[in-house]
């Protein structure tokens, strides 16, 4: 594949070493600001770009790189909260993203105040198990750290949430599928 862009590259004139290769039209400087040119999507093939770091960050953290997981979680947290659009999950879950992070960088006061703020945003916009879930991942990692207070608080705040989340479900008369797939259109943000 990638020998036949290279020659698809070449024969087009498009490419040759030592020269840039050239953008199309909506993706050069100043198309947008043309008249009668519709500027370029702010998403990628409807990839809304918020989600590039975010699935970068929870990549990295999945791999044990925190220092790149915090860059690109710290990124996404950025993008998510400016974002014109609601994202609560991702907002969520690049927190726990950092958080995590920050655990393995041994800063467990700023660990447990990024996955606060995770909780709190669960409880309050999108309460969901997979966010208490997640958030549960990042106590687990400070048990070492269990004689700081702020790591007992957030092992309360977490263990309040998930109990609290396990009773709706329980008073909710659904079948387990109907949740299961709420849960799955949850997992894909």
């Amino acid at each position: 594949m990638r020998r036949r862009c290279s020659q698809w590259a070449g024969r087009s004139g498009r490419f040759q070493p030592g020269r840039q290769l050239d953008l199309p039209p909506v993706h050069r400087p100043g198309y947008a600001e043309r008249p009668g040119r519709h500027p370029a999507a702010a998403s990628i093939f409807s990839f809304d770009y918020p989600y590039l770091p975010f699935y970068a960050g929870t990549s990295y953290t999945a791999l044990g790189r925190p220092e790149k997981a915090r860059t690109f979680a710290q990124q996404a947290v950025t993008l998510c909260d400016a974002a014109a659009a609601n994202w609560p999950v991702a907002r969520a879950l690049a927190r726990v993203d950092l958080a995590l992070a920050a655990v393995r960088q041994k800063e467990p006061d700023r660990a447990c105040a990024v996955t606060v703020e995770a909780l709190e945003i669960c409880a309050t916009e999108r309460p969901l198990d997979l966010i208490v879930r997640r958030t549960g991942e990042v106590v687990q990692e400070m048990r070492s750290y269990q004689a700081l207070p702020s790591v007992r608080d957030l092992r309360e705040r977490q263990t309040s949430l998930a109990r609290m989340l396990r009773g709706a479900q329980k008073a909710r008369p659904e079948t387990s599928a109907g949740s299961a797939a709420r849960d799955r259109q949850a997992d894909t943000l």
